[in-house]
């Protein structure tokens, strides 16, 4: 009697086992993230606070259960160091897929390296997610396997447009001559071939357009040329230490003309650590500020951690996190996952993306009302109203336009103007 009572326990589990393989096993199984960051170089500071973001996420994620529909599968962030150049991108995106045969790729914050590796991953059939390089180019190549959340470059220069014609239509500001200055990469090219007609369409004339080399020691004469024809206003895109240094010597100058930033660099912390008083008042364009509400319970949880609020390149990392734990969720249920192969596994990854949508509440952290993706990989939502104007005030970013977001109203003496 005993050993039938035995025998039909043992039939019963094995049963279960067969037809609940990801509930019995999966919570042993994990879920491979290769994260691709400048470490190291030029843009370091960027790759290490997209890492604190990254995984911050991660432990959230895991936390909340991980993969429910792996059955609790964690995700496993493996990070590699792009150096911040190219070459070794491309390189590092091939080591993460053949030695550390990750599931997915994602990172690599600057188009510079996101473009190159873009073209890696389709050749090799795996999902490469873009939290926040915005070079037009990366979704417009046709790609099966790239989707980005970030919104392209162009939108950013043309989204300034609504912010610069209420200065000038509500504020009362006298606005006629907008010069442009924006940095020699993909980048800073993508955001000037959108803002230069969106301003001409709205009837202001851009009397000059200067490009000019991130990496230089000085920009003596590429300020002189922005500011030649007497400006009214300067619109930049920089990174971190060309954004520092041309207010330094936009200070140094005295000329009368106030700049306002496109993101990047005149949007994080570190401006206002290197500028210190002289960082007052300054105001950027961006799609993220901390004190957004959807923003306000992964702020909470950063500053925790690390004692600072986030800005947008931590932000947009977290946020893809969140992204891609809702595409695992969708590739879970379209395969048995832990037991598939890892080709198969990395298919249903990219299926998995054509079909997410979120939704407002502890999913999305920007003020955006959905993140899905065309054809073609770009985020649909993420270019459409997105954009917020944000001042330094008392040493922090405050979010002072639009009217619907603004945490204190818009300083114009300030500011400049």
């Amino acid at each position: 009697m005993r050993n039938r009572i035995f025998l039909h326990v043992i039939i019963s589990c094995f049963v279960i086992a067969m037809f609940l393989p990801n509930q019995v096993f999966g919570a042993d199984f994990t879920v491979k993230i290769g994260h691709k960051l400048p470490l190291t170089g030029h843009w370091e500071y960027y790759g290490r606070d997209s890492k604190r973001g990254m995984d911050l996420a991660l432990d959230y994620i895991n936390s909340q259960g991980g993969i429910k529909s792996m059955g609790g599968a964690k995700l496993v962030n493996i990070y590699s160091d792009s150096q911040s150049r190219p070459e070794i991108a491309v390189s590092e995106a091939e080591r993460l897929i053949d030695s550390e045969k990750v599931h997915m790729l994602t990172g690599d914050i600057f188009s510079a390296l996101s473009v190159p590796t873009a073209r890696k991953a389709e050749e090799r059939k795996i999902v490469y997610y873009v939290p926040v390089a915005a070079a037009d180019v990366i979704t417009q190549s046709g790609y099966k396997y790239v989707f980005r959340q970030s919104t392209p470059g162009s939108i950013w220069g043309s989204g300034m447009v609504p912010f610069v014609k209420y200065l000038r239509d509500q504020r009362g500001i006298t606005i006629k001559k907008v010069a442009v200055m924006n940095n020699a990469t993909e980048w800073g090219k993508s955001v000037a071939k959108g803002i230069i007609p969106a301003l001409e369409k709205a009837g202001f004339e851009v009397v000059s357009h200067v490009e000019y080399n991130h990496k230089a020691a000085d920009f003596t004469t590429d300020l002189r040329k922005a500011h030649a024809n007497k400006p009214d206003l300067v619109i930049r895109v920089a990174f971190l230490r060309d954004a520092v240094e041309l207010s330094r010597q936009h200070l140094m100058r005295r000329v009368k003309a106030p700049h306002i930033g496109i993101s990047s660099g005149d949007t994080m912390r570190e401006m206002i650590e290197k500028l210190g008083d002289n960082a007052e008042g300054k105001l950027a364009e961006d799609t993220f500020n901390w004190d957004l509400k959807p923003a306000k319970w992964a702020n909470d949880m950063f500053k925790k951690a690390w004692g600072a609020d986030m800005y947008n390149e931590i932000a947009a990392h977290f946020q893809g996190m969140l992204v891609i734990k809702a595409a695992l969720e969708i590739a879970g249920n379209k395969i048995d996952f832990p037991n598939a192969s890892l080709a198969k596994q990395r298919e249903a990854i990219r299926e998995a993306f054509t079909e997410v949508k979120l939704k407002p509440g502890k999913q999305i952290i920007f003020p955006w009302e959905e993140i899905s993706f065309a054809p073609g990989g770009q985020n649909t939502f993420g270019g459409q109203n997105p954009f917020v104007i944000h001042q330094v005030t008392k040493g922090t970013f405050v979010t002072v336009w639009p009217d619907k977001y603004a945490a204190k109203s818009l300083d114009l003496k300030a500011a400049g103007f």
